[in-house]
């Protein structure tokens, strides 16, 4: 099967084999926004988690 137009085939079949080219960088786009993600989610949680200790802690002294 021979793809003129370069289209989705050849940029699935080239991952593996060519890391330099764009398509090192749409393997590795996911992983960066994966961790953007985690970091973010993981400062929401510990936000909320702050805010969970502190009115806990208001309310046993009061």
């Amino acid at each position: 099967m021979r793809v003129h137009n370069g289209g989705s085939n050849v940029g699935i079949n080239r991952v593996p084999y060519s890391p330099r080219g764009t398509n090192w960088k749409v393997s590795i786009l996911p992983l960066v926004f994966l961790i953007f993600i985690g970091s973010e989610s993981w400062w929401i949680y510990s936000k909320l988690n702050e805010q969970v200790v502190f009115l806990s802690v208001e309310h046993h002294f009061k």
